[in-house]
């Protein structure tokens, strides 16, 4: 697993949040060097759908993953 082929796990429009980030990590995990915390927020960010991007990306470069997590979920709860 490469950083271009995680750059390239999008979320599938039906696909839960939590869903995503555990299909997501799960592709992370098989890299051999992972990016630091603050560069998979970043990709994660980008591959998100719209409507969570847009709240995620403000929190994501001063955050922590499991923070990040728990505000993808609150916006999933909201919607």
């Amino acid at each position: 697993m490469t950083t271009r082929e995680l750059e390239s796990t999008k979320m599938e429009a039906k696909e839960s949040f939590a869903d995503f980030v555990k299909r997501w990590r799960a592709k992370a995990a098989l890299m051999t060097e992972r990016p630091s915390e603050r560069d998979q927020l970043r990709i994660i960010s980008h591959d998100l759908q719209p409507d969570y991007a847009k709240y995620l990306m403000l929190v994501q470069a001063s955050t922590n993953f499991e923070t990040f997590f728990e505000f993808g979920l609150a916006i999933e709860d909201a919607q």
